[in-house]
């Protein structure tokens, strides 16, 4: 029996979804949880002390950060019926089976609020009832050819002064675990803290304007919800789309295009491989500058003839710190496009919500350009580990990092194998210019 603390590092996200739902069950309808250690099985009290444990466990677990991980299985739980010991580690429970990826599975979550939106008309403050009522009606079906699945919702809603309905139709399309989960646990403590996150944007007014005019519009409208972040992952960062029908009888998608992070996610875009070619390209895209063809000669023979590619990446990542020596009003207007492509694909009417600790924050990248051009910027490098950090901050508050990672991977063959990505993330700078709370809207 693995314990939930052998996880390898960086993959806890992945099990926090079951292993909350393994915990819910435990509170909730006395079952047993099976763990390493002496008691081999517990049952946890009810109690605010667990619950809130468990929703720590949420903000800490989803995060894919080791420290933040580490903190996550110190966490104790309360159990009940044993004089000698009477609280366990998170860590020490048996690791589940299922892997639930929670940033997915918020998708759905949040789909389902703006669907309860829709439906619930006449009601200025939708519910958790009412979106946990969306969620248990999802019907998944599996998709040809593929493993992921498609479930969904239809209803109709009335309107006002008439007596034709709106049809309504929301589609999930998730992997089959993930759709498992979302279909199954309305009701569970894991996913609580998306649901309260999510009702705060679908509660804004901006969503409410929507409602109204397609209730008070005298005619019937055909409104579709989609939360597919399955299909177009490269294609598109628009994970929530909503469409409605125009005066012809048109679908027709209104501003209501979210790309969704679920948690304390830094992490707005990525680069992946050690091509040179695509490092060029994030780097032309975030600052807009390139190195010589010296730099990329010696880049190259590092990492293909010396095969250090530990080595090359800390080199060109510094040619590139140097080019930032002074970060210019160009170099300004790059990064600004740079950070609304990662973030949102370049489309700067997608918003980029942020779901954590039942709140959720709203990242608007339309301004972001004349936000960068009030401030001054320094870019300095360092390492992250044996790979290299760049961060781009002003007075000391960091607007954004470029790290490189090594993930250790596993071919068909069974064969290990060291895979590396760079990752753009967000500092709390970036929050403070373009983020607003849901909940003020």
């Amino acid at each position: 029996m693995a314990r939930l603390s052998s996880t390898s590092p960086g993959q806890l996200a992945k099990y926090v979804g079951a292993t909350v739902e393994t915990l819910s069950n435990s509170m909730l309808a006395s079952v047993g949880v099976s763990r390493g250690g002496i008691p081999s099985s517990i049952v946890l009290s009810n109690n605010p002390f667990n619950k809130a444990q468990i929703d720590r466990f949420v903000q800490l677990g989803s995060t894919s950060n080791s420290f933040n991980e580490k903190e996550a299985y110190k966490l104790r739980l309360e159990a009940r019926g044993y004089e000698k010991r009477k609280d366990i580690t998170i860590g020490s429970i048996e690791k589940p089976n299922i892997k639930v990826n929670m940033g997915d599975v918020a998708e759905g979550v949040f789909a389902a609020a703006i669907t309860a939106k829709f439906i619930n008309r006449g009601v200025r403050f939708v519910s958790e009832q009412m979106v946990a009522s969306v969620l248990s009606g999802l019907s998944p079906l599996p998709v040809l050819g593929r493993k992921s699945q498609m479930a969904f919702f239809n209803t109709t809603a009335p309107n006002a002064g008439v007596q034709v309905r709106d049809g309504i139709k929301l589609t999930v399309t998730l992997s089959k675990n993930n759709m498992t989960f979302l279909t199954t646990a309305s009701n569970s403590l894991a996913l609580r803290e998306y649901i309260l996150a999510s009702l705060q944007y679908a509660n804004k007014i901006s969503v409410d304007t929507w409602v109204n005019t397609l209730y008070n519009n005298k005619r019937a409208d055909r409104i579709e919800i989609i939360a597919d972040g399955v299909s177009n992952q490269r294609s598109t960062k628009i994970d929530i789309k909503v469409k409605v029908t125009n005066d012809r009888g048109e679908l027709q998608p209104v501003n209501i295009d979210v790309s969704l992070k679920a948690g304390e996610v830094k992490q707005f875009g990525q680069v992946g491989g050690i091509e040179y070619n695509n490092l060029s390209k994030l780097f032309n895209n975030m600052f807009g500058v390139e190195v010589n063809k010296f730099s990329v000669e010696t880049y190259q023979k590092k990492v293909i003839s010396e095969k250090d590619i530990e080595g090359g990446l800390n080199y060109l990542y510094g040619e590139v710190s140097k080019k930032l020596s002074d970060i210019n009003s160009n170099i300004k207007s790059s990064m600004a496009r740079g950070i609304s492509l990662y973030a949102t694909g370049g489309d700067e009417n997608v918003e980029l919500v942020q779901l954590s600790k039942g709140e959720a924050s709203i990242y608007s990248f339309k301004n972001v350009g004349q936000k960068l051009a009030e401030l001054k910027f320094d870019a300095t490098i360092s390492k992250s580990g044996n790979l290299p950090l760049i961060t781009v901050s002003s007075n000391s508050k960091v607007l954004f990092y470029i790290r490189s990672k090594k993930e250790n991977k596993t071919n068909t063959k069974g064969e290990r194998y060291s895979y590396y990505r760079n990752y753009i993330e967000k500092g709390p700078l970036l929050g403070e210019l373009i983020a607003r709370a849901a909940k003020d809207e």
